[in-house]
């Protein structure tokens, strides 16, 4: 059984594996979450009550057959993860796409939508 991604619009979660979706996401016996991203962008924005910019990566998501896009705004933050294996010791940074915020836009193609 495939798993929709909890973000991605109704209507394509309706038709997954159908003749009218573009991709017949039933074939790939491993997936678990199908969305497609049709555009995306990096940006540098600053954020209420932080000092520094933050890195926001913009996703615009159509669905077969709804109007408009819906957005996904997701933040790059860094971790800080335990020593393992070779190597100098000590812990090592991580870069990580967190979700931040979820847009719904109106607007015709993804471009617009991520205006």
């Amino acid at each position: 059984m495939i798993e929709i991604a909890s973000d991605c619009p109704g209507s394509f979660r309706q038709r997954i594996g159908t003749a009218t979706s573009p991709i017949n996401f039933l074939r790939f016996r491993q997936l678990r979450e199908a969305c497609v991203v049709e555009k995306t962008i990096e940006v540098l924005a600053p954020l209420r009550g932080e000092e520094q910019l933050a890195r926001l990566r913009l996703e615009a998501v159509q669905a077969p057959g709804d109007p408009g896009y819906e957005v996904r705004v997701l933040r790059r933050q860094t971790f800080s993860v335990p020593f393992s294996g070779e190597g100098p010791e000590g812990p090592h940074e991580v870069d990580v796409w967190s979700r931040y915020d979820l847009i719904r836009s109106d607007r015709p193609t993804p471009e617009k939508a991520l205006e």
